[in-house]
């Protein structure tokens, strides 16, 4: 077993880069992705990299390597698939009813771990457009890990990852079978649908890039779950300075803005829970 305070020394630096919280009780999850960045860098053992990086400090591959597997990349295609569907068939036709003819339909993934979400999106708005409906969209989709952005600008998938939660008639639709590498077939999402969404790199502890603009509906799922209660306050405030008033806040299935900000009601459509800007939200509240 590998020392407390050596786990405890990692913890530290991924709180302070990324803001998200291991303790006591989850300390057993970082050790066990340790041990696979350890392997990757062939260093033999966790002890060894501690030693590594006391002496030249954490930096280049090994950081963005720490970084990048201290998250949980875990997702699929349609995710809660009430979220999808009431979005569809009420939140879309509520904004489109209030945009000016052409005007972007604009929604930021705040978080897109492997891309399925952002993909889910974008087929939700092409079935909206063969409907005959004038829609025009841009998906902003970011992470702070380069390596997660550079697959989800492939849109590739193996067949596990396109089966989960992805009905056949939207891989028909959407993918073809790009290579087969002995091991399972690999999907490729059209060009046309990756052409729709812009990944960016972001670290949403950190103050967001300038020039973001503003959004109808930020997507920001299971992410603040790892944050402590002061970052979700921050983050929550500095993404409702980039909404559009009434424009809609999307929480994982066990998130609430409960404790988190008093600038947003909650509304329930289709059985599924948004968080929807108030009127007159107050334009000097501050992260406690």
């Amino acid at each position: 077993m590998v020392a407390q305070n050596i786990i405890a020394f990692f913890a530290d630096y991924i709180k302070n880069n990324t803001g998200i919280v291991y303790n006591d009780v989850t300390f057993f999850q970082l050790e066990n992705r340790l041990n696979v960045i350890v392997q990757q860098l062939g260093l033999g053992s966790i002890e060894k990299f501690y030693d590594s990086v006391k002496v030249a400090g954490i930096r280049g591959f090994a950081a963005d390597l720490l970084l990048d597997l201290a998250t949980n990349n875990e997702t699929s295609f349609f995710r809660d698939p009430r979220v999808f569907t009431s979005i569809a068939d009420h939140i879309i036709p509520e904004i489109l009813a209030r945009k000016k003819s052409g005007e972007m339909f604009r929604i930021w993934c705040a978080a897109s771990s492997t891309g399925q979400e952002p993909y889910s999106i974008a087929m939700i708005f092409d079935e909206i457009k063969k409907k005959g409906v004038p829609i025009y969209y841009e998906i902003i989709a970011s992470d702070f890990s380069e390596r997660v952005l550079n697959r989800c600008r492939e849109g590739k998938y193996t067949q596990l990852e396109a089966q989960r939660g992805l009905a056949a008639t939207r891989l028909v639709n959407y993918f073809e079978q790009v290579e087969d590498k002995g091991d399972g077939l690999i999907w490729q999402i059209n060009a046309e649908l990756r052409n729709h969404i812009t990944w960016r790199k972001i670290n949403l502890v950190e103050p967001f890039p300038v020039g973001l603009g503003n959004f109808d509906i930020i997507f920001c799922r299971n992410v603040l779950i790892y944050q402590s209660v002061e970052n979700k306050k921050k983050i929550i405030n500095q993404m409702k300075a980039n909404m559009v008033p009434d424009g809609y806040f999307v929480f994982g299935g066990t998130e609430s803005m409960v404790g988190l900000s008093e600038d947003f009601s909650q509304e329930t459509k289709g059985g599924a829970i948004f968080y929807k800007i108030k009127a007159n939200p107050n334009p000097l509240s501050k992260a406690v």
